[in-house]
């Protein structure tokens, strides 16, 4: 399934301001508590391991967050040009294509259901899109077809 390189930023901006904070966070707590200067009622052995244990699990959150804030920097740039072509895309679409004219092309009939016409129509818009634009991967085209769909016989 497609997804939006706006929303895949959005949940790798999310991902990097909650593990990097959260892992240094965690990381000062366990040097705090093996160095005693925050006192836990445990025993020393107990301590011991439970910094250790943590302290990895927190350089790992720390990896991830480090790891998510680089996919940031690769990301912003596509961000604007997804956006872009996607506008494009509907502009040429909506430009060149009107409910009637899909419809007159996919040759109706009357006694169509509404299910079988929205299979037609799509398999019709589907290979104009795909004769315009034949290097859009399957998921991105079956994207913006829904959304062409939906514009064009809902909107």
């Amino acid at each position: 399934m497609y997804q939006k390189k706006k929303t895949e930023y959005e949940s790798a901006k999310s991902t990097a301001y909650t593990f990097l904070p959260m892992g240094i966070i965690g990381l000062v707590l366990c040097i705090l508590v093996g160095f005693d200067v925050m006192k836990l009622p445990m025993s020393q052995t107990t301590k011991i391991e439970m910094c250790v244990v943590l302290s990895l699990l927190f350089i790992i959150f720390i990896l991830i967050g480090i790891w998510h804030f680089r996919m940031l920097k690769s990301l912003s740039g596509e961000v604007d040009d997804d956006e872009k072509r996607t506008a494009d895309i509907h502009r040429w679409f909506l430009e060149n294509y009107s409910a009637e004219k899909i419809d007159d092309n996919c040759m109706l009939p009357d006694d169509l259901s509404e299910e079988q016409s929205y299979f037609k129509r799509y398999e019709y818009m589907k290979q104009e899109l795909s004769m315009k634009y034949p290097d859009l991967s399957e998921e991105y085209t079956e994207y913006i077809l829904e959304e062409l769909y939906n514009e064009t016989y809902q909107g």
